[in-house]
């Protein structure tokens, strides 16, 4: 399916600009070119699970087209991965491991149980991949997707803006569930998709302004930190029609700070998971969800609700399944992520694993750190869970300061905002550091 998009393409506008790199730009009849090429050496991965690793984006896509086409089931593994995870991937998701030569070839790297359960390989609506989730609360897990599903996915509530003549830039690795979605949005649309060299915000900006980028779909840490080099550098905001956030939960502060620097975007946010795909869009310019969601009726692509806490989702265009296990229709699915209902709105709260209990009292801590990060000062905050001998553990807090502030002056500010939080909830721990890990530009909430 996804390489008879990219033919229909061809068809209509084959010579319109489909990726940009630093070193190549390639039109949709160029790629498939490409694409074709290695398809005729993946040919007898035919029916198998193939890993690669993603270290080159343009490889990487031109990889899962080719093995679309064959009928082989491609899993991307994250960039910049040694040798042995990449191996324990390939041997605990039973894939044939491979590596592309510089002159087209391609070589075994590992050889593991790969056959695809349950795949037609001679209907191309039933072709699939596996997707990783992206670990930043532990082992990353193995998805499996139907290409039509991701497709359907990927037309959900990415706006009336996209269309062909839109230029997107390529935050998200290509391995990310969300990278796929907006790979399959731009080939659906007929738009361009620039892929800067790396997708540190330095290197992001110059890539919107050389390309003219218009159109930016990234996670609230890609964004606050954007933020915070536009406004080290006093540099000029490129003139954006479209801001997409997700992949986190974003703050009101976070939506009206883009609003201020990028007038003319439409801002949305996106509640997507690897294993639901996209379930709605939201940009009336407030944090959360509207609590209306909770309604939807069965034949909806996807349902959601809310059980102890935590948010549950019925969707017709997510996974089919684990590696080793497939989805029921019908079945409901954990997301992990903890929510509060407030004035008619959804609020996340945090993830079922990172919980702090402090006592006995459970705090969750994204609303602590919305009020750190509100506070004057703050570039990045992360909060978690300390082991304390007394109350099990404590809150603490690692924060980022913006270049030139009085330190002393902000560990006050962010003592009297916190004032407001019960006492289980107040840090007891504020470090100032010079950054935080990111995975795969999310903040790593791997617990320590």
């Amino acid at each position: 399916m996804l390489t008879d998009l990219l033919r229909q393409r061809v068809r209509a506008d084959g010579d319109t600009a489909f990726l940009c790199t630093e070193s190549t730009t390639l039109s949709y009849r160029a790629f498939l070119v490409r694409v074709s090429a290695l398809a005729e050496q993946l040919r007898r991965f035919s029916g198998m699970s193939v890993g690669y690793v993603a270290d080159d984006a343009l490889d990487s896509i031109t990889f899962l087209f080719a093995a679309c086409d064959v009928g082989a089931e491609a899993c991307l593994y994250p960039a910049q991965i040694s040798s042995e995870e990449a191996l324990d991937f390939a041997e605990r998701f039973g894939h044939v491991q491979i590596s592309l030569e510089s002159d087209g070839g391609v070589v075994i790297v590992c050889e593991g149980d790969s056959a695809v359960g349950g795949m037609k390989d001679d209907v191309e609506n039933e072709r699939s991949l596996a997707v990783l989730t992206s670990g930043t609360t532990g082992t990353p897990k193995a998805t499996r997707h139907r290409f039509r599903s991701l497709i359907a996915s990927a037309s959900q509530g990415r706006g009336p803006t996209s269309s062909a003549g839109t230029t997107w830039l390529l935050v998200y690795n290509v391995n990310q569930y969300a990278g796929l979605q907006l790979l399959a949005h731009v080939l659906n649309t007929g738009g361009t998709l620039v892929i800067p060299p790396e997708n540190r915000p330095a290197a992001a900006l110059d890539s919107m302004i050389h390309y003219g980028v218009t159109h930016v779909s990234a996670t609230p840490t890609f964004w606050r930190m954007l933020l915070a080099l536009l406004s080290r550098g006093q540099l000029r905001p490129p003139e954006l029609r479209q801001i997409t956030i997700g992949g986190e939960a974003v703050s009101e502060s976070l939506l009206q700070q883009l609003a201020s620097c990028f007038p003319t975007a439409r801002i949305s946010h996106i509640y997507a998971t690897t294993e639901i795909g996209s379930a709605i869009a939201v940009s009336d310019g407030r944090a959360g969800l509207p609590e209306e969601v909770l309604d939807r009726k069965v034949g909806n692509c996807v349902q959601l609700r809310i059980s102890e806490g935590e948010l549950h989702a019925r969707s017709r265009v997510g996974m089919f399944g684990y590696h080793g296990s497939e989805v029921v229709a019908d079945d409901w699915i954990s997301t992990g992520d903890l929510v509060e209902l407030r004035d008619g709105r959804i609020h996340f709260v945090g993830r079922v694993g990172n919980v702090i209990n402090v006592g006995g009292i459970k705090v969750p801590p994204l609303p602590i750190e919305e009020i750190i990060g509100n506070v004057a000062g703050v570039e990045l905050v992360r909060v978690f869970g300390r082991s304390n001998p007394i109350t099990g553990n404590i809150v603490a807090a690692d924060v980022v300061a913006q270049p030139g502030c009085d330190l002393l002056d902000l560990r006050r500010d962010i003592a009297l905002a916190c004032e407001v939080l019960p006492e289980a909830h107040r840090p007891r721990i504020v470090k100032m550091v010079d950054s935080l890990s990111v995975v795969q530009m999310k903040l790593d909430r791997r617990k320590e």
